[in-house]
């Protein structure tokens, strides 16, 4: 069977639905998680303010921005990642939700129980269908937009604490609402 049609058996078939929600609560678990610790940091950050070394400027900025920008390229998972991350997903979701999953309304949930359902049923997840399923245009949108803003912050920081306040909001809050969103986004 073509991976297209697999997109909506998966997620029809007995459990499917459950599954999916299950996937799609634990997004939305990880995502408030990310938000409150960013929450925590950006906090930090203000503390900081009243503590006379974090009003020194970073030295050299410009080697900071350019070290932060190639340790998230680094850090980026690659397409071979995916389906690993899809099936973790979903074992992950199953196994802190416990109660009753939340319905199935996410395409990123839906995608990744597909992936899991494939990769169970010993089925080949590469080419360009696969991909299909690996990439959501909104949730990388959103994801590129958090990263482009924590860059943009980084690059007019001045004072160590306002370095530690990117990290809270773009890096970490950012990031969650993007996690947050993809659990109930279309």
């Amino acid at each position: 069977m073509a991976l297209r049609g697999y997109r909506a058996f998966a997620a029809t078939r007995p459990g499917g639905g459950e599954a999916a929600g299950e996937v799609a609560a634990a997004l939305k678990t990880e995502g408030e998680a990310l938000r409150a610790s960013g929450q925590s940091v950006k906090q930090a950050a203000y503390d900081l303010q009243h503590q006379p070394w974090s009003l020194a400027f970073v030295p050299n900025p410009q080697s900071r921005l350019a070290e932060a920008k190639a340790l998230g390229a680094a850090a980026r998972p690659s397409d071979d990642d995916a389906p690993r991350l899809a099936v973790i997903s979903a074992a992950y979701g199953r196994e802190r939700t416990g109660g009753a999953p939340s319905p199935p309304t996410s395409a990123v949930a839906r995608r990744g129980l597909t992936l899991a359902a494939l990769l169970a049923l010993g089925e080949p997840v590469d080419g360009a269908e696969a991909k299909g399923l690996i990439k959501e245009a909104r949730s990388a949108t959103c994801l590129r937009m958090a990263k482009l803003n924590f860059h943009q912050c980084l690059s007019v920081a001045g004072p160590q604490y306002e370095d530690v306040y990117c990290l809270g909001q773009h890096a970490l809050i950012d990031t969650g609402q993007c996690v947050a969103a993809a659990a109930s986004g279309g």
